[in-house]
């Protein structure tokens, strides 16, 4: 920064659960830091905002606030209080504090704390903000914890997204779900489409080109609430999202708990609404897709590996990504070995959560080459060799048959001579290595259909593997600062694109289309 030039300063704020509370409202936050500003002298160029985003989690536009004081787009990043900028304790503090360090002269500035980087007690009040920040999201998810179970044990809806096929009603004490008309009928269309053999992916292509919205899509989001989704985005359907629906619990009544479905104290299921689907066709469904069955969670793993094992590596030092659970969410990442936020040498990207992951490859793998026929590999003994054989068997019948009707010396000679070369080249034919040929033998099925059938995960893995040779996860951040959303386009497919000459791979690097992967997904 030129001497005596103004400060360029950028503005974070963040609300966890988006609202109209005004005592930490993004509008008040923003008012307050640009009044600030002005006091400074300092001129706003950008104004980032993360709202209905909780401070543990990773943050793209947080990232990206600290990536502009690192990269000299910004002199100073203002907050409305510490824990609006994150609440993830003393780990956050390290991109902060090496982006301040890498530029002298920049500042971070907590308004409500009183706390600014450019004061001597800097780090040691940081810390301690940090820390304390930390531990009251601790207390906060234990609360939401606790308040959760009450209600998931008294038949009341849990929260999160609104399962697809009902909306939520107020209650006592809560909110129960009950049924939506409409979206039942997609439902049962789609359960009895399934049970007569059509693929999901066929299915999920004709729900998205008769344009029904999407269950997460932002018209569906308006309906819920109310208003007119006109003109709003309906989504995609996609392979994943028609197959987690009809083996999910919200379509038999039921809720879910780290992975367990909600029973009361006789052991029996606590139905929080009318189920959609009959006991029957679950089991039928789940039979269809065994695959699915705890995907994401602790006790999948305990299973056995992950469809992306071994295929998930980094695109700086190529280390593969190995499995890593969370006790406390009950969750799984893919997750590198050595990374530079736990004190490896490699600034690569630290991990991601395997569920998005694999259900966002499994869209794009299916959308590429679901529709292809699906063929196995034969090998087939060289048939020419054979031939030969049986067409010297057949010249030697022919020569002593000669021999034996031979009239003369010469005669006997002459097949005699014709025997022994004919033997000969059967000495030299059987001895001749074969080589095997190689056929691909069409199955029926497409891709799409011979992946829902596959009986175990190594088989959907070498279908993957057939077209994909590695995931590369990329920070969306530089250096070692705090990541985003892999929803920004920062993951990349290394997919194979045929044979070279020498019969060796030829791959192509494309990105992962962004839409296809949860927001927030990239872990610490």
């Amino acid at each position: 920064m030129v001497r005596g030039a103004t400060k360029r300063a950028v503005i974070y704020a963040r609300l966890s659960v988006q609202g109209d509370e005004t005592s930490t409202s993004i509008s008040r936050q923003e008012d307050d830091l640009r009044a600030l500003a002005a006091r400074e002298g300092w001129g706003v160029i950008r104004v980032l905002v993360d709202d209905g985003i909780s401070g543990r989690e990773a943050r793209a536009n947080a990232t990206e606030a600290v990536a502009m004081l690192a990269d000299g787009r910004a002199d100073v990043l203002a907050v409305w209080k510490f824990d609006r900028f994150t609440r993830q304790g003393l780990g956050a503090l390290a991109g902060l504090m090496d982006a301040l360090e890498s530029r002298p002269g920049t500042l971070f500035v907590a308004l409500q704390d009183g706390l600014r980087s450019d004061s001597a007690a800097w780090r040691l009040v940081a810390g301690m903000l940090a820390e304390v920040a930390r531990m009251e999201s601790d207390n906060i998810s234990l609360r939401i914890k606790s308040d959760r179970a009450v209600r998931l044990r008294a038949g009341l809806w849990g929260g999160g997204r609104v399962p697809y096929g009902y909306r939520p009603v107020e209650a006592l004490g809560g909110k129960r779900l009950v049924q939506d008309a409409e979206e039942v009928a997609v439902v049962r269309e789609i359960v009895e489409r399934l049970l007569g053999g059509e693929s999901p992916y066929n299915v999920a292509g004709d729900l998205t080109d008769r344009c029904v919205p999407a269950p997460n899509s932002a018209a569906r989001k308006a309906l819920i609430a109310g208003k007119d989704p006109s003109d709003l985005e309906i989504g995609a359907w996609g392979h994943s999202v028609i197959v987690r629906m009809v083996t999910g619990a919200p379509l038999l009544g039921r809720q879910l708990e780290r992975g367990e479905t909600v029973c009361g104290a006789d052991g029996e299921p606590i139905l929080v609404s009318d189920p959609v689907l009959t006991i029957e066709e679950s089991r039928r469904l789940h039979a269809m897709f065994p695959w699915r069955d705890n995907v994401g969670t602790r006790k999948h793993l305990r299973k056995g590996g992950r469809l992306l094992s071994g295929v998930v590596r980094c695109h700086i030092c190529g280390a593969r990504f190995h499995i890593r659970t969370h006790k406390l969410r009950d969750a799984v990442d893919y997750h590198h070995p050595m990374p530079a936020r736990e004190g490896g040498k490699c600034p690569g990207q630290t991990g991601v959560r395997a569920v998005d992951l694999e259900e966002a490859v499994i869209e794009r793998f299916l959308s590429e080459v679901g529709s292809r026929p699906h063929v196995v590999e034969q090998v087939v003994e060289s048939t020419e060799v054979e031939a030969a054989l049986i067409d010297l068997e057949a010249a030697l019948a022919a020569a002593s048959a000669a021999l034996l009707a031979a009239d003369g010396l010469d005669a006997e000679s002459a097949a005699l001579a014709r025997i022994s070369a004919l033997k000969a080249e059967r000495t030299r034919i059987r001895s001749t290595p074969t080589v095997p040929r190689r056929e691909f033998a069409p199955t029926g099925k497409t891709v799409a259909e011979e992946f829902d059938s596959a009986a175990t995960m190594e088989d959907r893995q070498r279908l993957l593997t057939a077209w994909l040779a590695a995931i590369e996860p990329r920070p969306v951040g530089s250096g070692r600062g705090p990541r985003g959303s892999i929803a920004t386009g920062r993951i990349f497919l290394v997919v194979k694109t045929g044979l070279d000459d020498d019969g060796n791979v030829l791959t192509e690097s494309v990105p992962l289309a962004p839409q296809d992967v949860a927001e927030n997904s990239v872990r610490d």
